[in-house]
């Protein structure tokens, strides 16, 4: 039986802040379209499941061709000490919403810096 996986969205915080546990990280197996390019992106697996047992993961875009980061892959990196990897299994974030313009939800995830890295 395969692993079923579901993206979390900002919608799915339901306006709250969130605590979610890296389970592991892969490159995501399509690319992602971001700012205007498509992109390869990781997918950041968690330990946590929605209700109906689907594992929950986000997706990362890696930087442009210019080197320049997302805001939430910057959180990310300020979060964790580094870009997705192998490294980042078994750290605790806390993904929270806030408006956005650019989403058609008008919502969009970020990732919460801890105090020490602020």
């Amino acid at each position: 039986m395969s692993e079923k996986l579901r993206c979390m969205y900002a919608e799915d915080l339901k306006s709250k802040r969130v605590k979610m546990t890296v389970e592991r990280v892969r490159k995501a197996p399509k690319q992602l379209y971001c700012n205007g390019q498509s992109t390869g992106a990781w997918d950041v697996i968690f330990k946590q499941k929605d209700k109906e047992g689907s594992t929950m993961y986000i997706q990362l875009p890696r930087p442009d061709s210019d080197g320049k980061r997302t805001a939430i892959l910057r959180q990310f990196v300020m979060a964790t000490g580094g870009d997705p990897s192998d490294e980042s299994i078994g750290k605790d974030l806390t993904l929270y919403p806030i408006e956005s313009k650019k989403s058609v939800t008008g919502q969009a995830m970020r990732i919460a810096i801890p105090e020490h890295m602020a």
